[in-house]
């Protein structure tokens, strides 16, 4: 997902850039609610995710949250706290019934925009981020990928398989920082198609100086926000801090692994055709077994090549 002030810088639209100032009724700080729209031509989803950002004395922002709303009815989805304990009883409270009314005709309007630039592909990769004042936080763009040259996959030897090693060091790799680390987070999916396990495996590993180190794998839900522990290799506490920081990192993470889900299971079926092709086709080159064999001997099929125990 892309912040609505990107992709009009792409698109030369001239119009309002998607920021919406207000200030709650328990606080005399400033906050700004961010559009973000989802830019994957494949994808029909209908929805806006609103970043909450509170704009500091400084001039800087710093994120409380999101808000993940149903277009054109304007349903609240979900509401999201970056810190629980401090945030999502206030976010609930002042946006469980929605959103203000002034700011729906502008949603509606750039959701409608959104639609159609997608409609004629959307340069996605051209899109850039704005770091400074008005924007700090970071979202991960869902769209599909085409899978890089590769030998043939063995599904029946290897059947999960990395993202990266499908689609090359191209794609965008999830990545976000915790108490001061940055934190990786490798995908894995089974590919086999007849698996309907419906979730990624996602390794989190903190980037240390020519030393990473994992930190656990969970199977993460492709459709909904859950996930169970595969391995842990530090405490739950912290387990559940990270999960919780990647989550508000990526608001639109399960729609992310979901297409990740989709394109690797596509990549399992083409692999299997293609080992099926394979065989089919070297079980109709071998020739009748009175033919002549074709290695050049001039005996018989049966009487050479295809003979038992040769």
């Amino acid at each position: 997902m892309y912040p609505y002030y990107s992709i009009i810088n792409e698109s030369k639209y001239d119009k309002n850039t998607g920021f919406h100032s207000f200030r709650f009724s328990w606080s005399h700080d400033t906050y700004v609610a961010i559009e973000y729209y989802c830019t994957n031509p494949e994808c029909k989803c209908k929805s806006v995710i609103l970043h909450i950002d509170r704009v500091t004395p400084s001039g800087t922002t710093e994120n409380i949250g999101y808000i993940s709303l149903s277009i054109p009815d304007f349903k609240v989805e979900e509401i999201k706290a970056k810190h629980k304990a401090v945030y999502q009883s206030k976010l609930n409270k002042e946006f469980k019934q929605g959103i203000p009314e002034e700011w729906k005709p502008y949603i509606l309007e750039h959701s409608n925009h959104v639609r159609e630039l997608k409609s004629v592909r959307l340069p996605a990769d051209s899109l850039q981020e704005t770091k400074g004042s008005l924007l700090t936080t970071s979202a991960l763009h869902s769209r599909s990928y085409e899978p890089m040259s590769m030998p043939s996959i063995d599904l029946e030897k290897t059947p999960t398989m990395g993202y990266v090693e499908v689609f090359g060091e191209s794609v965008d790799q999830l990545v976000f920082t915790h108490g001061g680390n940055k934190i990786l987070v490798d995908e894995q999916y089974c590919m086999k198609p007849s698996c309907d396990c419906r979730q990624g495996l996602l390794t989190f590993v903190q980037l240390e100086p020519g030393k990473p180190t994992s930190k656990f794998v969970v199977g993460y839900s492709t459709h909904k926000r859950s996930y169970s522990v595969v391995e842990n290799y530090t405490t739950n506490k912290e387990l559940e801090e990270l999960v919780a920081a990647f989550e508000t990192a990526y608001p639109a993470v399960r729609r992310t692994i979901s297409n990740h889900y989709d394109d690797m299971k596509r990549e399992g079926k083409r692999a299997m055709l293609e080992k099926q092709q394979s065989v089919t086709a070297s079980s109709a080159s071998l020739p009748g077994r009175n033919d002549p064999c074709s290695c050049g001997s001039s005996k018989k099929y049966k009487k050479c090549c295809g003979s038992v125990g040769v």
